[in-house]
């Protein structure tokens, strides 16, 4: 086995960045960011997945309206305020809707009282059916003239589309609350789970981690590694003429044995792994301190007492961290499947490697993280990685 240490010759650590430039900044202070408040984000989330339309039933006729994030109100919009019980909003309606519902009274020359009132008849069937249903009054008031309500940037407006039954006419608008806690008059029930066939997510991509072999390193060793090292791999196995290797999905529910060699890995066994929520059980929670008998805790407070003031003590500080173990593992380019693939694999299936075994990248992973790269190598009857690149990225 080619040992880490005897290979490679110390380095100096590499600079640390400057911990105000890696910071993550709060998103509190994103002002890039749209914003939504949570309970606006829930009542959006249930209207816009309503699967089936309204019906409304107009005096000019039936329409349908859906809940539509992708609803844009195009050209001048005219707003008209709404209360509805405690809650008060605006209707945001674009110039078609408004003049197929008021007609030639949509025009700028129409004072605003009258278009209100001309609004609410119009409107009159739904507005009815909403207060025998909530037991609330709507009333839809007097826009002021002089505010422009601009909602194609505004995330918490419920927007909407309309069509009518039997033709091709369709109309934008939105709805906006004073208090977006609100938002959820207009959808107060969770929509139905949509119905979902068995393959209706086949082409889901799954991603493959492959392993060919690990290493246990401690960090000491790993901070001495350079490119142009070979690293030995302690834990592989041959077969034939090539290797043995797993693959694994991401979180580790179905690991693939096969063996990989020239430019394939065949499959051989396919195993499903149970992934418990706490797998070292109560060994992960935290121990409690041995109790220090009574007499004992007296006696030291005695000796305390006598004993002079001690200077103050240093911050404790880790020093045997080099020594820490790090396992290591050795993995080839991520392979990605469908579903549907993964659905039918059996032993004996291919997987098609980009180049051969002996030419391909291997990344170097220590403990999950991404360290570095290099290529297989044999030392002897032994297998090793020369160290092509490592920990050179930040994200390294």
């Amino acid at each position: 086995m080619v040992s880490a240490t005897a290979l490679h010759s110390p380095r100096a650590a590499p600079a640390q960045s400057n911990a105000s430039s890696s910071a993550a900044q709060s998103l509190t202070n994103a002002a890039s960011l749209p914003r939504v408040a949570p309970v606006a984000a829930h009542a959006l989330n249930r209207a816009y997945a309503w699967p089936s339309p309204f019906a409304l039933t107009l005096e000019k006729g039936r329409y349908e309206l859906r809940w539509d994030a992708e609803a844009q109100v195009n050209g001048p919009a005219r707003v008209y305020p709404f209360t509805f019980g405690p809650a008060e909003g605006r209707l945001v309606l674009d110039a078609i809707g408004e003049r197929e519902l008021i007609g030639e009274a949509a025009s700028d020359r129409v004072p605003a009282g009258v278009r209100a009132a001309l609004m609410a008849d119009a409107l009159a069937p739904v507005i009815d059916a909403l207060e025998r249903m909530t037991r609330q009054t709507l009333d839809i008031g007097v826009a002021d003239e002089s505010v422009v309500d601009d909602v194609s940037h505004e995330r918490a407006a419920l927007r909407f589309r309309v069509t009518k039954i039997g033709g091709n006419w369709c109309c934008h608008g939105a709805l906006r609350f004073a208090d977006e806690r609100y938002l959820g008059i207009a959808c107060p029930q969770d929509p139905p789970q949509p119905a979902l066939a068995a393959d209706d997510f086949d082409d889901l991509p799954i991603a493959l981690r492959v392993s060919i072999g690990s290493s246990v390193l401690t960090v000491g060793e790993l901070c001495v590694i350079a490119p142009g090292d070979i690293v030995s791999i302690e834990k592989w196995s041959a077969a034939g003429a090539g290797l043995r290797c797993t693959a694994t999905t991401p979180d580790g529910r179905m690991t693939l044995s096969g063996k990989a060699a020239g430019t394939r890995i065949v499959i051989e066994h396919i195993e499903e792994n149970s992934v418990a929520d706490n797998p070292q059980g109560d060994a992960a929670a935290p121990r409690r301190p041995a109790a220090t008998p009574v007499s004992a805790v007296a006696a030291q407070a005695a000796a305390a007492d006598k004993a002079a003031p001690p200077a103050a003590a240093a911050p404790p500080v880790l020093t045997r961290i080099d020594g820490l173990e790090v396992r290591v593992t050795f993995e080839l380019d991520e392979r990605s499947m469908s579903l549907r693939e993964l659905k039918a694999l059996k032993s004996g299936y291919v997987l098609e490697l980009d180049q051969p075994l002996n030419q391909s990248t291997v990344h170097i992973r220590a403990n999950g993280a991404l360290v570095g790269h290099g290529h297989l190598i044999a030392v002897g009857n032994r297998l090793g990685i020369r160290i092509a690149s490592f920990a050179e990225g930040k994200d390294e």
